[in-house]
């Protein structure tokens, strides 16, 4: 058997690749082409301008068909809320009152959307043939007409600028009542918020305008016109017809506003009842703590329970700086890694033993035995998570209302009232199911962010006003206003989706009764008597440790002589009260005038707390060591690791009335 040259070979197997390739292209063009077919040929609008306001619209759409997208027929989507400069909801009314297909009655059904209805035009069993179509809409509609001195505004979006297909004429004839002559006619084309004037005014004689387009609008274009005329054959809407117009149109807003102004009145009652601080007492400098108040007691109600300013793992460093200085542990630092070591001392019992929340610590870290260490700084250690939940627990029961009452049942109703405000506010402007899921996601989403938000900038203001050194103060403080920062682009967001479901008057009335109702969760909060006679006593404790070296003659005469075991006794108190800075630069300052007056002596080296050799410079190096490193250290200890990782004018198409736009089904 003979082959054939190779170069005759290749040529047959090219041509019959080129064959099949050609034989391919209308399979794989076939639905683009039939996408490019359907299309609509002619979009007619006739307006009729009643005297009562009304319109009665009938829309002529003729389509090609090609069963690709217009498979059973078209839709129709006409919007019918839009917001006004104030935010609320401005709502037209709408009756369809015929729908053809072909020139005989077609069935079809409606579809809420969140801003308006679609139209559906046909029925789901039944396809339409290929082929030229035309479809009637007609229906009445209201509130579209715009009032001004001395003339009225038909400002109206004739196709609307989403529809799927190209347009390509498009044409609208509006009759005016009264035989009155149009003042003056505008017309825009393109997308929405473009001013093309692709129109020409074919007709425009008493009673009557026509204008049309003179290119074809790409799919997402559209046309839109305004017509004025002079005022006085329409009658304007009433006063009483606007506000009910209004209230038809923001149900939410209306019933929302009024119960967050209950709202407001009961947590502003329920705060002079039983919230408001009892008066404060006379403050005089005290040079100990109130009998019986441990630093971390007296922490806790200086800062009404473990806030941002004294948290649970700033407790911990107190508790271990007072059983440090008591004798009963040992710390050693070495590269930012704490050794806590229990001594033999014992823990005493009666007036001479701990306080709870300490002997809770130690026997966290140390169960039934006088010896042990443990190691912290860079990792998760769960004994100093155990330490810092069984000091927090010590203090949130009994302690805590002897101090403090919570008023949560007043909160907690005013909570309630809360959300049904919220709710109350919302729903009634949710038109669709998906709408409903939205809001009903987002609400609590906000309602989180929001309460972080808030708190953070109450620990902000908490950290300028907790005393100490501003230098460390301003830091602390910017870095929580950051926080509640990020915390609000989240809620932008939520505006910003809200926005399209509801109006952002129903949003901010939402706000506000969220807002309120986190604020008052701590401004609910209000001191006991024996409280508020304690916060007193503290605060006159708070200015002898904090009042600077050279204020000291006004405590002259009563004072007791700083000695090194006097800032031990009182360090743990100044930390838990914000002012550790203050006390030790006075306790420093004191000490060298008496080691120059006496002509020399050692430098401070406290026994409980050993650097590896290192020397200390001064009690405040002491004090910083304690409320920066230390801190820092239990922080990272006491931490659970996460279990997961990382018109007429200045007018533009697609504004006014009307609009909407469609498709094919």
């Amino acid at each position: 058997m003979t082959r054939p040259p190779a170069s005759r070979t290749g040529l047959r197997r090219a041509g019959l690749a080129i064959a099949a390739l050609v034989a391919l292209l209308p399979a794989l063009a076939g639905p683009a082409t039939a996408a490019e077919r359907e299309r609509i040929t002619a979009f007619q609008s006739d307006i009729r301008v009643e005297q009562g306001g009304t319109l009665d619209v009938v829309e002529t759409i003729d389509v090609v068909a090609a069963n690709d997208q217009i498979r059973h027929g078209i839709y129709r989507d006409f919007p019918l809320r839009s917001l006004t400069a104030t935010g609320f909801n401005y709502l037209v009314g709408f009756e369809i009152t015929g729908v053809e297909q072909d020139g005989a009655p077609v069935p079809y059904s409606t579809e809420d959307l969140d801003a308006g209805i679609r139209i559906y035009v046909g029925a789901a069993n039944r396809l339409v043939r290929p082929g030229p179509h035309r479809y009637r809409i007609a229906y009445r509609t209201d509130r579209q007409l715009l009032f001004r001195d001395g003339e009225d505004e038909l400002y109206w979006n004739v196709t609307g600028d989403a529809w799927a297909f190209p347009i390509e004429r498009a044409a609208v004839t509006v009759a005016i009542p009264g035989g009155l002559t149009a003042l003056r006619l505008a017309g825009y084309t393109g997308r929405r918020g473009e001013a093309g004037r692709d129109f020409r005014t074919t007709e425009s004689r008493p009673g009557e305008v026509r204008l049309e387009t003179t290119r074809r609008l790409a799919p997402g274009e559209g046309f839109t016109v305004a017509v004025v005329w002079p005022a006085g054959a329409v009658e304007p809407p009433s006063a009483a017809q606007e506000r009910l117009g209004w209230l038809r149109a923001n149900i939410g807003p209306a019933v929302g506003a009024p119960l967050t102004l209950c709202l407001l009145l009961y947590f502003l009652l329920m705060w002079h009842r039983v919230g408001r601080d009892p008066a404060k007492g006379v403050v005089i400098p005290l040079f100990e703590a109130p009998r019986g108040l441990s630093p971390v007691g007296a922490g806790y109600v200086w800062h009404a329970g473990f806030a941002d300013a004294f948290s649970g793992t700033r407790a911990l460093t107190v508790a271990l700086t007072s059983l440090a200085t008591r004798g009963l542990l040992r710390f050693e630092e070495d590269k930012r890694l704490f050794t806590l070591e229990r001594t033999d001392r014992p823990e005493g019992t009666g007036q001479a033993g701990l306080p709870p929340g300490e002997r809770a610590v130690l026997h966290s870290l140390f169960p039934k035995t006088t010896s042990g260490s443990i190691t912290f700084g860079k990792r998760y250690e769960p004994r100093m998570d155990a330490a810092r939940s069984a000091l927090t627990d010590a203090f949130d029961g009994e302690f805590a209302r002897t101090f403090f009452r919570a008023n949560g049942r007043y909160w907690l109703l005013g909570a309630a009232l809360a959300a049904v405000t919220v709710l109350a506010t919302l729903l009634p402007d949710i038109r669709t199911e998906d709408s409903l899921v939205m809001v009903l996601f987002l609400t609590p989403f906000a309602v989180a962010f929001t309460s972080v938000a808030v708190g953070f900038v109450a620990a902000a203001l908490s950290q300028l006003g907790s005393g100490g050194s501003w230098t460390r103060r301003l830091p602390r403080a910017a870095g929580r206003l950051a926080i509640a920062a990020v915390c609000l682009l989240p809620l932008f967001l939520v505006f910003l989706l809200g926005g399209e479901v509801v109006p952002p008057a129903a949003l901010a009335i939402a706000a506000v009764a969220v807002v309120a109702t986190i604020l008052f969760f701590f401004w609910m909060k209000a001191p006991t008597r024996i409280g508020r006679q304690t916060l007193d006593a503290l605060e006159g404790y708070r200015l002898y440790l904090s009042v600077a070296e050279s204020d000291r003659l006004n405590l002259a005469g009563r004072e007791p002589e700083i000695t090194e075991a006097l800032f031990e006794h009182h360090l743990p108190y100044a930390m838990a009260l914000g002012v550790e800075q203050e006390w030790s630069d006075k306790v420093e300052a004191r000490l060298a005038a008496s080691r120059g007056a006496s002509g020399g002596g050692r430098s401070y080296r406290p026994s409980w707390y050993d650097r590896h050799g290192a020397t200390w410079a001064g009690p405040a190096a002491v004090s910083n060591a304690l409320s920066g490193r230390l801190v820092s250290a239990a922080s990272t200890a006491a931490t659970r690791p996460s279990s997961s990782s990382g018109g007429s004018s200045g007018g533009s198409s697609g504004g006014g009335g009307g609009g909407g736009g469609g498709g094919g089904w």
